[in-house]
């Protein structure tokens, strides 16, 4: 469970890195 926790999260950072880190929270 918490290595594909992990894996999620760093899907999520590379997500946010690619759309910027100042995107707000209400855009998506």
């Amino acid at each position: 469970m918490l290595k594909n926790f992990d894996e999620l999260l760093r899907k999520y950072a590379k997500l946010l890195v690619a759309k910027g880190i100042n995107v707000q929270p209400g855009d998506w």
